[in-house]
């Protein structure tokens, strides 16, 4: 008995396509895994710093609660 691989690469071009067992993997946990990968990518090549991104985090929470801080305050 022959057992098939979990997964496979190929390599065409520019693009590498990966087949998956269907039996292994579900569409869920592999469309999951593939955005992990780009959220790597995005964040290795980034030059963001964690202060950076702790700055602009306290701007936002600061321009979020100038627009709604009327609508809360009131009730």
């Amino acid at each position: 008995m022959t057992t098939q691989p979990a997964y496979s690469l190929f390599q065409e071009n520019q693009d590498i396509i990966v087949r998956v067992n269907k039996e292994i993997f579900s569409e869920k946990q592999l469309t999951k895994f593939l955005e992990y990968l780009i959220l790597e990518n995005i964040s290795s090549s980034s030059k963001l710093t964690s202060e950076k991104a702790e700055e602009l985090a306290s701007e936002i929470d600061q321009k979020i609660w100038k627009s709604i801080e009327s609508r809360i305050l009131e009730k």
